[in-house]
Parts: structure tokens; sequence; C-alpha cells
């Protein structure tokens, strides 16, 4: 039996995020088992601390499957022979003051350069896609303003990487320029 290629791409999805939740109960688990050993030895009572420890233990399952199904669901989104070039946490603007809280990788959406096109993914969502000589890059100090037939598709920034703006626009102009950017 053949089977279609979105059922073989939920499979890789749900492997993805079961293997990120055994990694990242692993590490917590570990790192909880150690630092609980630590803690029984210098007195505490072993109950005290065992709740610690399954909550590390489970967060980190679940951060980890989190995490391995947006890698897989992004990485099932590139074209054959396409590659990565950045990613860049953003923020529809006005974004944030820069704080601990709203760190580059603590925001809520992520701008992706490839070789082929630009793509603004939120979590496993893939907000919109275009190829670069469909879109005009304009860098207006923090923020980046993406049109797309003359209209605005959005306009983000960045609380981390000041000169996101400008990188972004010269990589895009001068892969359309090549004509790299077309599909």
């Amino acid at each position: 039996m053949i089977e279609s290629s979105d059922e073989e791409r939920a499979r890789r999805v749900r492997r993805a995020g079961m293997a990120g939740g055994v990694i990242g109960a692993a590490v917590g688990c570990v790192v909880m088992g150690v630092e609980s050993a630590n803690a029984v030895a210098g007195g505490f009572p072993w109950w005290s601390v065992a709740p610690f420890a399954v909550a590390a233990t489970v967060a980190g399952a679940w951060g980890g499957a989190r995490l391995g199904r947006e890698h897989r669901v992004r990485g099932d989104s590139l074209e054959p022979g396409e590659t990565v070039l950045n990613e860049y946490g953003v923020w529809p603007a006005p974004a944030p003051p820069p704080s601990r809280a709203n760190r580059p990788d603590a925001a809520p959406c992520l701008l992706r350069t490839t070789t082929r096109r630009l793509q603004l993914w939120e979590g496993t969502g893939l907000l919109w896609e275009r190829p670069y000589d469909r879109v005009v890059l304009e860098a207006d100090g923090p923020g980046l303003r993406v049109l797309s037939g003359g209209a605005v598709l959005a306009v983000l920034e960045t609380a981390g990487d000041s000169g996101m703006p400008e990188t972004v626009r010269l990589v895009a102009s001068r892969i359309a320029a090549r004509g790299h950017g077309r599909r």
C-alpha cells in the first residue's frame, strides 16, 4: 500500500516531536537527578525534592516535543536544494523594548531567509512566504517593511539585532538580482 505524502509528513512530524520530547525529558531528568542527589546528600528529604525533579522532566519533555515538531515542519517546507540562510526572531511592529523577557529567541514570530524565498512563521504555522522577486523590502531603522504587489505584507522588528532589516534587505536584493528568488 502506498502512503500519501500528507500521511508521511504527519508521521515525520510526530516522530520529531517524540524524539524531541525524549531528549528534553532526558536532559531534565539528568539535571534534576544530579541536583536531587546533591540536595538529599545535603540533608533534604527525598520527598521534598522529587516534585521538582518530576516537574523539570515534564517541562523538558513538553519543550523538546514542541521544538522537535517545529523544526521538522519548518524543515519540510524547504524545496530540494533550498538552504536556510538565517532566522530572526521578530515581533510585529512596534517591538517591545529590549529586556530579558523580550530577547530575540522569545519572539512570537520567526523570519526565515532561504536561498529562494522569505518566510514568516508563528510556531508551526507558516503565515506567508514569497520568492525574493515578488517582495520589496524597506529597512526603516529597527523595522523591516515587507511589500508584495504594492501592499504591505508585514512590518517587523527585532529586539536584539538592530542590523537585521538592512541585512535581510541586502540578501533579498542580491538573490533576486541573480534570479534565484524565482519559483
